[in-house]
């Protein structure tokens, strides 16, 4: 069924190419101008066991010169989370979108987005990602990786995200995607999250071929609820695997990495070797993503990039072939960096088509954002203060439900806040993951390393977490069900008396709206950031 043809659905997701001008005889260098009607003509493919998209820029076959070289420029960006609206720091969805657009008509370019690309604005959340998706589509994005906060919402909503019957849908791969059985990584590949690889031919003639992958050890930084089913094998092997599938059946002459992990020694090593079965590096530029910090590295001449999250940068790596080595030219790998301030579209001068999609989907999702949840915040509010407030509050909702608990505990919000008034958006920029609440007993012995990792309130300040009793905690379920690589729960060991907690009307609420609510019922309470902090005592342990 990986046979049909996507004659685009796909086509939306590019821009168009004009058929005349492949007619035209190339030119061995950088072609740069804009061609208003650029076109990927495409399919997805199954060859020689492997799932993936093979796409051409012309019908017809493009013939390579014999010499000379040819620039092939990748736009790249990452960890995105959604972001909608232009800040002081971040670019924002329309001049992004904009930017997009228009380099998708530039001849020899392409553009990959390195995952966790929706989840985390509440503009974003609202619509499980599409309204992202919908910009992208049009924006022309080519490829997309899958990255450990794309399985947030769950896998139905991600299955649907990755759905190619969809008119919006973006090529996503995820190679080393695997079913997870008998307590190991199974035989099977789940291409319904990602294919394996992609390729492209571009106007040079120069074939390029792709392979995404996820860091392995990021089954831990999902929720384990979610993932019992799948794992990630090693994504190093799985990138050299597919990489000689690429070179040789393939005839690929560039392989680029797109992988949704940051560019550890251990990422490096290997992947720049040259391979026994194909003669050649394995890849010639690795895309990397997930520690949210840009960073360049090198490693014999190949560079691993990779740009900050949520909007604030993106980039262009550009590659010179030479045609009669058959070679990527290492010393002029050229990489442009762009932010705010340096991105070549002023906010004035945003595509209308992309400027429509988002102001249509925004008009109702803003309607609920602006709602005013608290008024009376003082001085600057720390991701930890925020967590502690987040502490208080589960304890507070988790106690009027008629639970008798000793401790309520979390982790870290996702950013800070600095006015003194917080909207329901802003809240969700703080806390945009779906949590739950578990309610689970603990032996203090073996989970006050775990608790004093994170951020914890206890009504009765004489309640001590010493080693030898077992406590009762109310826990956001990423950490109290945390799991290693060996899907053991390594943070909360021996937990036991395990359940989801349901509030006086019998629903499951996340932690986000816990919050929400213990906001919107203390109107006539001054929140002041420095009362929440260890030097108050309901905030410790001991």
């Amino acid at each position: 069924m990986f046979r049909k043809k996507l004659l685009f659905s796909l086509v939306i997701c590019f821009a168009l190419t004009s058929c005349d001008w492949f007619s035209k005889k190339l030119e061995n260098k950088e072609q740069s101008q804009k061609i208003e009607d650029r076109k990927f003509y495409g399919s997805l493919v199954e060859s020689d066991g492997y799932t993936g998209f093979e796409f051409s820029v012309s019908e017809n076959e493009i013939k390579k010169p014999a010499s000379g070289t040819a620039k092939i420029n990748i736009i790249g960006f990452n960890d995105f989370h959604g972001v909608i609206n232009e800040t002081e720091s971040e670019i924002g969805l329309k001049r992004i979108g904009t930017f997009f657009k228009e380099n998708s008509k530039n001849a020899n370019t392409l553009i990959f987005d390195q995952g966790d690309t929706w989840q985390g604005s509440f503009e974003s959340n609202y619509s499980y990602g599409e309204i992202i998706q919908d910009v992208f589509c049009e924006a022309g994005v080519n490829l997309r990786t899958i990255g450990n906060h794309d399985f947030d919402w769950g896998i139905s909503k991600l299955e649907n995200l990755c759905d190619t019957n969809k008119e919006n849908y973006i090529p996503t791969l995820g190679a080393n995607i695997y079913n997870y059985e008998n307590g190991d990584i199974g035989e099977t590949q789940q291409v319904q999250f990602g294919k394996e690889y992609a390729t492209f031919v571009l106007e040079s003639g120069v074939k390029v071929g792709v392979v995404g992958v996820i860091g392995d050890s990021e089954t831990e930084s999902i929720s384990s609820q979610i993932i019992q089913n799948i794992a990630f094998s090693n994504q190093n092997e799985k990138t050299k695997e597919i990489s000689d599938f690429l070179r040789v059946e393939k005839k690929c002459d560039v392989v680029i990495a797109s992988i949704h992990d940051y560019a550890s020694m251990n990422l490096r090593k290997g992947l720049t070797d040259i391979s026994s079965n194909s003669g050649k590096r394995y890849v010639d530029l690795v895309l990397n993503g997930h520690s949210h910090s840009a960073s360049v590295a090198k490693e014999n001449g190949v560079s691993f990039v990779q740009w900050d999250a949520n909007g604030t940068t993106l980039g262009k790596v550009t590659l010179e072939y030479d045609f009669s080595t058959n070679k990527i030219l290492e010393n002029k790998t050229k990489i442009t960096n762009y932010n705010k301030n340096s991105l070549p579209v002023p906010s004035n001068q945003i595509d209308s088509k992309i400027n429509q999609i988002i102001d249509s989907k925004l008009l109702t999702i803003n309607e609920i954002g602006k709602e005013k949840l608290q008024s009376n915040f003082k001085n600057y509010w720390s991701s930890e203060s925020l967590a502690d407030l987040m502490a208080e509050a589960i304890y507070n909702e988790v106690s009027y439900s008629g639970e008798q608990i000793d401790f309520a505990v979390c982790n870290y919000a996702r950013s800070d806040f600095s006015k003194t008034e917080m909207l329901y958006t802003d809240l969700y920029k703080c806390f945009p993951f779906d949590n739950q609440i578990i309610l689970m007993d603990i032996t203090g012995s073996t989970a006050i390393g775990s608790i004093l990792s994170n951020f914890s309130y206890r009504e009765n300040i004489s309640t001590r977490l010493t080693p030898s009793k077992t406590f009762r905690i109310a826990i956001i379920d990423y950490l109290g069900l945390h799991q290693d690589s060996k899907r053991e729960y390594d943070y909360f060991p021996e937990c036991s008396n395990i359940s989801i907690f349901k509030n006086s009307d019998g629903e499951e609420p996340i932690y986000r709206e816990l919050l929400a609510n213990f906001l919107r019922s203390n109107q006539d309470i001054s929140f002041d950031s420095s009362s929440y902090n260890s030097n108050n005592m309901h905030f410790r342990v001991n």
